[in-house]
């Protein structure tokens, strides 16, 4: 979202941005289609932007006014456009806060099948658009598709090898939705606590039975017996039982038990009770994706946890087992962590064309908070390849419950 809001904030008009005051109203939606084959059919490989409830001044004020309703249902707009251009093309309408005022902004991506023309009449005869209408846009301005257009974007097109088409990307086994729901983790017991927890209770038992004992007329070789049992090792639960070792013993494994438990821990949070994230990705278009690679961003929030590797279960160690060797997974995406995001990256290889193709071999494990019940993580996904100019971009987003 940070180009967003540079875009909200710095950017002037240009080819790729427009800003308008006011939402499209249906009386208007003659302007809206005019103005998203203009976008669409401009001569730049980004994302097209129009944002709707501000208009820039001269003066530098940026003139975010806001919008004071609820905006337009999406589905209106999208049928709008779905029905009167052709080919089909990518187009969100979605809401963005920004100094306490509510905006809404049309993302148009993917442009890859120009020239973008009406596909039948529409509007009165004042605001009349014929079938076969196209228009582009050149910098601040509009104009009707010329031959001289048409043959750039025919040249443009011609070049050999290059993917202009369209992929479908969504969550694993959603038929592509782009918007899932996920719950957040109520309960966590770390291994660590719950060993924590038998230690402290098992010092406290030793001390009552200790104060028991002192109570009771037991000569020597009683106590010496009694000391000989409490050191016995039961090779099968991996060494001495809590409650067969003394009080100092105990309470030095109770100020290390978070590290000895540690791999527990991570075990327990990242492979048996996190989410297991995958995607879908479908090639839409008529040739392989060449050596391609998946890149996705998502904000670090609190609350949110995402593994940067995938947790072998510990084993016990004892004097029956005295190594314990680790698996070696190297299919897990990578993940970096920056101050603000996490980064995750994976290469996909060839995505061939009309195939189901699953990003990961292994998926990737993310953790969700109770403080995330609410609120919603975006998921910004670009998929590079050698026959793709720029980049496949799509936004996936969790809604947490």
């Amino acid at each position: 979202m940070n180009e967003l809001k540079d875009l909200i904030l710095y950017e002037n008009e240009n080819t790729r941005l427009d800003f308008k005051l006011t939402e499209y109203t249906k009386p208007e939606f003659s302007a809206l289609l005019k103005d998203i084959l203009s976008m669409a059919n401009a001569e730049t490989n980004e994302i097209r932007y129009i944002i709707i409830g501000m208009k820039p001044r001269s003066n530098g004020n940026r003139g975010i006014i806001g919008i004071q309703k609820e905006l337009t249902d999406p589905a209106i707009y999208q049928q709008l456009i779905h029905e009167n251009i052709e080919p089909d093309l990518t187009i969100e309408y979605l809401p963005y806060k920004i100094n306490a005022k509510l905006l809404g902004y049309f993302r148009i991506a993917n442009c890859k099948d120009k020239p973008y023309v009406m596909k039948k009449d529409y509007g009165d005869k004042k605001h009349k658009l014929n079938k076969m209408d196209s228009f582009i846009r050149k910098g601040t301005h509009q104009c009707r598709l010329s031959r001289a257009d048409l043959d750039e974007i025919y040249k443009s097109k011609l070049k050999p090898g290059y993917f202009y088409e369209d992929i479908l990307f969504g969550f694993k086994g959603t038929k592509y939705a782009t918007i899932i729901e996920l719950k957040a983790i109520r309960k966590i017991e770390l291994p660590s606590a719950i060993q924590k927890q038998k230690i402290k209770q098992t010092i406290a038992d030793i001390k009552k039975q200790n104060q028991k004992f002192k109570e009771l007329p037991v000569d020597n070789d009683l106590k010496k017996l009694r000391d000989a049992l409490a050191m016995t090792v039961d090779a099968f639960t991996g060494g001495i039982p809590y409650e067969k070792r003394d009080i100092k013993t105990l309470e030095h494994n109770l100020k290390n038990v978070d590290k000895a438990y540690q791999e527990d821990d991570y075990y327990y949070v990242f492979e048996e009770i996190s989410h297991k994230l995958n995607f879908d990705i479908l090639n839409t278009g008529s040739q392989y994706i060449q050596y391609a690679t998946l890149q996705i961003t998502i904000p670090k929030i609190e609350g949110l946890l995402i593994s940067t590797q995938i947790y072998p279960k510990p084993r016990q160690k004892n004097y029956l087992n005295q190594v314990t060797t680790p698996s070696v997974f190297n299919q897990y995406p990578h993940v970096e962590m920056g101050t603000d995001i996490y980064l995750i990256t994976y290469d996909l290889g060839d995505i061939p064309h009309q195939l189901n193709f699953e990003a990961f071999a292994e998926p990737l494990r993310i953790v969700i908070a109770p403080d995330m019940i609410g609120k919603t993580i975006d998921l910004f996904i670009k998929i590079f390849g050698r026959n793709i100019e720029k980049s496949l971009d799509k936004t996936l987003k969790i809604k947490v419950k």
